[in-house]
C-alpha cells in the first residue's frame, strides 16, 4: 500500500497533468500565444496531441499508485524540454522571451517530476521489502527408519506442500536410527487475520507441512497412511479441528 506522501504525489501531479492537458484542448490558440508559438492549424494540432498525452498520464496517476506513471511524466519532460529549448533559440524578440519562460517552467517541472518518481520508487521498494519480511518460515521434521537414499528417492510420493513447495534436507539420525528429514516452507501467512483463521481451522501452512511430513513417514515405514473413521484421509489438522471429544453412547448433549 502506498504511503500518504506517495498518494499525495500521485493526486497532486495527476491533477496538474489534467490541468495542463485540458488547456491546449480547450483553447489551443490561447496557449500558443502565451508560449510565443504560431497559431497556425499544424501547431494547434501538436498542442492538442500534447494535451491528450497529459490527460492520459494524469488519469493514470489518479487511477493507480504505480511509480511507472510518475516516470511517464519524466519521459514526457525529456521530450518537451529539448523541444522547447530548440524552439526558443529559433525565436526572436518577445516570442523568444515568452518561449524562454516556458522552457524554464518545463525545466522546473522536470526536476519536480524526477524527485517525485524517485521518492515513489523508493517507497514502493520499501513496501515490497516489508511484504517480504512478512513472509513466514514454517519448519517440520521427522525421523524415518530407512536409509537416506530410499527416503530421498521416494520424496515425490509425499503430499503437498512437502513434495512441491518446501525445501527438504536429509541427514543421518543420531544413533543410526535412520534418516532425519527436515522441511522448511517460506510462505505468506495472509497477515494477522489469515494467520488467526488458519490457526483456528488448521489450514495454516505450518500445520499443512506437519501433516504432510507425518503422512510421508507413515507411508515409508508402514506402507500406508494411518486412517480412522474420524480422519479417513490420515493425519489432517482441519479434520481434527472439527472432531468432538468422545462421549459414551446415549450420553445427553
Amino acid at each position: 500500500m502506498a504511503s500518504r506522501g506517495t498518494q499525495a504525489l500521485h493526486v497532486g501531479l495527476g491533477a496538474f497533468s489534467l490541468a495542463l492537458g485540458a488547456a491546449p484542448l480547450v483553447a489551443p490558440r490561447a496557449v500558443a500565444r502565451v508560449a510565443g508559438l504560431s497559431t497556425r492549424p499544424p501547431v494547434r494540432g501538436v498542442l492538442r496531441a500534447v494535451g491528450v498525452r497529459e490527460l492520459a498520464v494524469g488519469t493514470g496517476l489518479l487511477a493507480t499508485r504505480r511509480p511507472a506513471w510518475l516516470w511517464a511524466r519524466v519521459a514526457q519532460d525529456v521530450i518537451d524540454v529539448p523541444l522547447a529549448s530548440v524552439t526558443t533559440v529559433r525565436k526572436s524578440g518577445g516570442e523568444r522571451a515568452r518561449m524562454a519562460r516556458v522552457t524554464a517552467f518545463l525545466v522546473a517541472v522536470t526536476a519536480a517530476d524526477v524527485a517525485a518518481a524517485i521518492r515513489a520508487t523508493r517507497s514502493a521498494t520499501g513496501a515490497h521489502s516489508e511484504e517480504r519480511r512478512r513472509q513466514m518460515v514454517f519448519k517440520a521434521a521427522v525421523t524415518i527408519r530407512l536409509e537416506e537414499a530410499e527416503v530421498r528417492s521416494r520424496l515425490p510420493e509425499a503430499d503437498p506442500p512437502l513434495s512441491t513447495e518446501a525445501t527438504v534436507t536429509f541427514a543421518p539420525a543420531p544413533g543410526g536410527r535412520g534418516t532425519e528429514v527436515r522441511a522448511v516452507l517460506d510462505k505468506g501467512s495472509g497477515g494477522p487475520v489469515g494467520k488467526a483463521v488458519g490457526a483456528v481451522t488448521g489450514t495454516d501452512p505450518g500445520r499443512q507441512l506437519s501433516d504432510a511430513i507425518r503422512r510421508f513417514k507413515q507411508v515409508l515405514e508402514t506402507g500406508e497412511v494411518v486412517r480412522s473413521e474420524g480422519s479417513p484421509e490420515g493425519t489432517s489438522a482441519p479434520r481434527t479441528r472439527k472432531q468432538r471429544s468422545a462421549e459414551p453412547v446415549g450420553a445427553k448433549s
